[in-house]
This record gives structure tokens, sequence and C-alpha cells, in this order.
């Protein structure tokens, strides 16, 4: 059985067609993915450039591992990503 994950993706802008997916792809299959739209922030994140953001776009994803291939490639290519503003990846346990 290969391990499960959930991505949540905070992005800039609304993209109908995430450029990420691409990236997901390399080492996840992608089981699901919601667009949970456009919210306004708790408290205004600065992006790389230091424009400071009050809303952003949420993707949620559910994902399978594709190979052995660490996690660490997609969080290195996510940090690098100008249109992501934060990400998180959790592994999922079956119980």
């Amino acid at each position: 059985m290969r391990p499960e994950y959930e991505l949540t993706l905070l992005l800039k802008k609304d993209e109908s067609e995430c450029p990420q997916d691409d990236r997901i792809r390399t080492i996840f299959v992608i089981k699901n993915k919601e667009n949970g739209g456009r919210k306004r922030l708790a408290y205004p994140i600065d992006d790389k450039d230091g424009k400071r953001h009050e809303f952003g776009h949420f993707v949620y994803y559910d994902l399978v591992k594709r190979d052995d291939t660490e996690n660490y490639f997609l969080t290195r290519l996510l940090d690098q990503d100008p249109d992501v503003l934060r990400y998180l990846l959790v592994a999922i346990r079956k119980v």
C-alpha cells in the first residue's frame, strides 16, 4: 500500500488550471483536487517580492505517493514557486 497525503496550497491568484499540478504529478498521483476558492486571510502574508496579500486562493489535494522519491523534492519546488504563498503537506495514517 502506498502512502497517502493531503496537500493544501495557498496561492496568490485564482488559477483554474494550476501550473503546480505538473510539479505535484512528478512525485504523486492526484486522487482528488478541490478548489477552495478565494478567502480573506486571518493576517496579511508578504510574498517573496515583498507585496502584502490579504486574500488568497486555496486548493486542496488528496495524493498517493508514486514511488520512493523523497517529499523534499516537492517542498523545494513549492518553496521556489513565486505564486505559492504557503503550503501544507500532511501524511495520512491508516489505522
